[in-house]
């Protein structure tokens, strides 16, 4: 993945929009930033459950009978594609604190050293920060995994495309 990679985002609104994140080393390095980016891209995973009803709703305040088929797949589409947006950021992210532990393990002196070193202390932190990002990782296997639960409860009658049937099944595996 390139320096200046780009992810995009959902804004908010009801319906899904766009905004270009621009994301490189630096954002993953800085924790609070990452995780501003990943808070963005969980709203379609916060919003599941309050989305499918309120499409339901609209359908039947309507007099329409409720195209369950049409809402789920198209709510399948925008889970998919958000879920394979942050698994790409957060893998991303743990490369990048994996590639800086690795150009600084060289210049890290030896253990036995009883004086504080600032480049230890660096190195450390970059650990630290590896650390959390896989435990970001392991965030989103719970979040896939608690929306699958919330959509197949919503979208009973749901089968997913070919192409989802892997991922349809990880996500039905418990973290």
């Amino acid at each position: 993945m390139s320096e200046n990679s780009f992810f995009s985002s959902q804004d908010g609104s009801r319906r899904l929009t766009q905004e270009t994140i621009y994301i490189n080393a630096s954002t993953c390095m800085n924790l609070s930033l990452f995780k501003e980016v990943l808070k963005e891209y969980r709203k379609v995973d916060d919003q599941i459950t309050t989305r499918l009803n309120r499409a339901q709703a609209m359908s039947r305040e309507h007099g329409v009978a409720p195209r369950q088929d049409e809402t789920c797949a198209q709510f399948w589409r925008e889970l998919v594609d958000t879920w394979t947006k942050r698994q790409t950021l957060v893998q991303y992210c743990i490369g990048v604190a994996e590639q800086k532990i690795e150009d600084s393990h060289s210049i890290v002196p030896s253990a036995n050293s009883d004086s504080p070193n600032p480049t230890r202390a660096k190195w450390s932190a970059l650990q630290v920060t590896r650390d959390q990002l896989n435990n970001e990782a392991t965030v989103e296997k719970i979040i896939r995994n608690r929306s699958l639960q919330a959509f197949r409860s919503r979208c009973r009658y749901f089968t997913p495309p070919a192409d989802d049937q892997v991922l349809w099944e990880e996500s039905s595996k418990r973290p």
